[in-house]
C-alpha cells in the first residue's frame, strides 16, 4: 500500500500559538483552560479554553493574515499558512489538495452584533473553501468535512485515501472551532459543561471543558526525515442516539479494527483517545477498549490541556501525538487522579520518558460517530 506521511504540522490554542510552544507547555504540565467571567455575550462564569485577543493578534500578526478575516477563518488560515510555509509546497500546484473540517465554521455570525462587523462573510462552510482557495491561490476547491466530532480525523483519513488513490501527491488538511454563544447554549443544555477544568477518566469529573483553536498537518506521498507515517484509518457510525455514543463502545470498536487491519495490525504502544471528561464517553471508550484487548496500553486525553475543540480536536490531539512519538514522551492525562470508568485504562498520570514507535489516535462524536487512525514513527533518515 502507498505510504503517507505527515511532513509538516501547525497547532493553536489557549495554550499556545504554533507547536513547539505546545510541545514545551505540555512538558511543563500547563494547562490553556480559565475561568472566564462572560464568553460570547453570556453572562458566567465558564470554565473553557479560549484563545486570548492577545494571542490572536500575535499569531496573526506572525503569519500575515489580516484582521479582515472572521476568528474561525483566521484560526484556519494562519494554521494553514504556518504548515505550508514548514513543507515548502507550492499551494497551487495541481498536485495537492486542501480538506478543511469544522463542526460550526464561522457560527459566531449569528450574533448580529459580529455578523456587522463581517457584512461579506457567511456562515456556509462552502464559502469558507471559496475564500481559503482565494486566499492560498489554490489549485482545486477545498473539500469540506463536517461529521461531529471526528471531523479532523475524519478530515485526516480522506485526505490519506485520496493520496493512497493516486489523485493527489499532498494534502492540507486543516481544521478550526471557536467558542459562540450557539455552542455554549448547545452544551448547556445538555448539561455537559463542567465549571471547573475537564478531568478525563475521572471519578470526579463533572463534564467537558470547551475550547477552540486550529491546526493543520501537511501529508505526503514522499516521505521525510522525522515524519510520521499515517499507516491506516477507518471511520463507522454506531447510530445510537443523537447525541449519545453506544453504551458498548461498538462503533468505536469497529473502526479501530478496521484501522489496524489497514496497518497490518502493529503492535501498538500508546493511545491517543477522545476522552471528553463526560460519563457516556468515558464509559464507552473505556469498554470498547477493553473489548479490543487494549486496556493495558498507556492511554492518555488531551483534553486537559486546551479543552474540547470539536472540528479542531482530531487534528490537535493527533500533532501532539506525533510530538509525543518524536520526542519519545508520553504526556499525563491533565486532571486525571483516580479511576472513574466502568472499566480500568491504564491512564497516564504522570509525564514520563519511553519509546513510542505507534501510537492508536480515537475520536468520537454525536451521532455515534467514530474514528481511529494509526501513527508509525519513521527513521530520522529517509528510507530510499
Amino acid at each position: 500500500m502507498k505510504g503517507v506521511y505527515i511532513i509538516a504540522d501547525h497547532m493553536l490554542s489557549a495554550l499556545g500559538i504554533d507547536s513547539g510552544e505546545h510541545y514545551e507547555r505540555l512538558c511543563r504540565g500547563e494547562s490553556g483552560i480559565r475561568n472566564h467571567e462572560s464568553w460570547a455575550g453570556r453572562p458566567g462564569p465558564f470554565c473553557i479554553a479560549a484563545v486570548s485577543e492577545e494571542q490572536l493578534d500575535k499569531a496573526r500578526s506572525r503569519f500575515g493574515i489580516p484582521a479582515k478575516y472572521t476568528r474561525f477563518e483566521s484560526f484556519l488560515l494562519l494554521s494553514m499558512r504556518a504548515a505550508i510555509e514548514q513543507s515548502g509546497l507550492d499551494p497551487a500546484d495541481p498536485g495537492v489538495i486542501a480538506i478543511l473540517s469544522s463542526t460550526k465554521g464561522n457560527i459566531d455570525l449569528l450574533n448580529p452584533a459580529i455578523a456587522a462587523q463581517f457584512p461579506s462573510t457567511s456562515v456556509n462552510l462552502s464559502e469558507t473553501a471559496d475564500t481559503v482557495q482565494s486566499f492560498f491561490g489554490l489549485h482545486h476547491r477545498p473539500v469540506v468535512v463536517s461529521n461531529a466530532c471526528i471531523s479532523g480525523l475524519s478530515a485526516l483519513i480522506m485526505g490519506a485515501r485520496l493520496i493512497r488513490m493516486g489523485l493527489y501527491r499532498h494534502a492540507i488538511v486543516s481544521g478550526a472551532d471557536v467558542i459562540s454563544d450557539f455552542i455554549l447554549a448547545g452544551f448547556e443544555a445538555l448539561k455537559a459543561v463542567s465549571d471547573e477544568p475537564c478531568r478525563p477518566y475521572d471519578s470526579q469529573r463533572r463534564g467537558i471543558s470547551l475550547g477552540e483553536g486550529g491546526a493543520t498537518v501537511v501529508l505526503s506521498a514522499t516521505p521525510r526525515p522525522g515524519g510520521i507515517a499515517v499507516l491506516g484509518g477507518s471511520i463507522s457510525n454506531d447510530a445510537n442516539h443523537i447525541s449519545g455514543p453506544s453504551r458498548t463502545g461498538s462503533g468505536l470498536q469497529q473502526a479501530v479494527q478496521r484501522a489496524m487491519q489497514q496497518s497490518g495490525r502493529p503492535a501498538i504502544d500508546y493511545i491517543s483517545a477522545h476522552g471528553t471528561a463526560t460519563q457516556y464517553n468515558d464509559d464507552m471508550e473505556a469498554e470498547a477498549f477493553h473489548a479490543l484487548g487494549m486496556q493495558a496500553i498507556p492511554l492518555n486525553s488531551y483534553k486537559g490541556y486546551w479543552g474540547h475543540t470539536l472540528g479542531a480536536a482530531g487534528l490537535l490531539e493527533t500533532i501532539a501525538a506525533c510530538w509525543s512519538m518524536r520526542r519519545d514522551k508520553l504526556f499525563g492525562s491533565a486532571g486525571y487522579a483516580q479511576s472513574g470508568t466502568t472499566q480500568a485504562l491504564n491512564i497516564i498520570t504522570h509525564t514520563r520518558e519511553m519509546r513510542v514507535d505507534t501510537c492508536l489516535k480515537t475520536a468520537s462524536g454525536f451521532g455515534g460517530c467514530n474514528g481511529a487512525v494509526v501513527l508509525k514513527k519513521q527513521s530520522p533518515h529517509v528510507d530510499h
